[in-house]
């Protein structure tokens, strides 16, 4: 024997996404503009912003590509520098370097940041106090001809112990190539 409730139930769903399908191919067909998926892509800001930058974004492997932009070790070859997603709802993207003198990835899981847009000069506050939005700065800090990166953390990101015993405290890094090793150092305030 057949339910009546489950029968209109049933017919009542099939009716609705008759309408669904019938609704959206009409509204797609009076449309002139074509559905824009949504990116994590800085594409579009980089090409008016920085023309000259290469840059691109895979979103299936949610990677951020800066490659071939700065010689961060000063051997007069472009390094490649990547931020990669974990995946999450709320996306983080964590620093990942190759240098080209050493031919070696290091990969820093805890340097995650979730606004990479790039800039190129670190602004301050009144007090000297580095700008709060910007997360990802590629300069030279310490004026020895050679890029750094600067990476501001949120406040909860916890610093592994093996870092904390390198005397890296802040949640401003400045990573950093010099005396041929690559490090890690606190950003220290500029005095106005």
């Amino acid at each position: 024997m057949v339910d009546k409730k489950h029968l209109i139930s049933r017919g009542f769903k099939n009716y609705l996404l008759i309408l669904f399908v019938l609704l959206t191919n009409i509204s797609l067909a009076q449309s002139d503009s074509i559905i824009e998926v949504p990116s994590n892509s800085f594409e579009k800001v980089y090409k008016t912003k920085y023309p000259n930058l290469h840059y691109s974004y895979n979103d299936l492997s949610q990677t951020h590509d800066y490659s071939n932009n700065w010689d961060f070790d000063g051997d007069g070859k472009n390094d490649s520098l990547f931020f990669i997603g974990n995946g999450g709802v709320h996306l983080y993207f964590h620093l990942q370097l190759r240098l080209s003198s050493d031919r070696q990835t290091y990969d820093f899981p805890f340097l995650a940041i979730d606004f990479l847009n790039l800039f190129t000069e670190l602004e301050l506050d009144n007090e000297g106090m580095p700008n709060i939005i910007q997360q990802f700065v590629v300069a030279d800090f310490d004026d020895d001809k050679l890029p750094e990166i600067y990476i501001n953390l949120d406040r909860q990101s916890k610093i592994p112990h093996k870092w904390e015993k390198k005397r890296l405290t802040s949640h401003l890094v400045i990573i950093d190539y010099s005396n041929g090793r690559l490090d890690l150092k606190n950003y220290t305030l500029k005095k106005q």
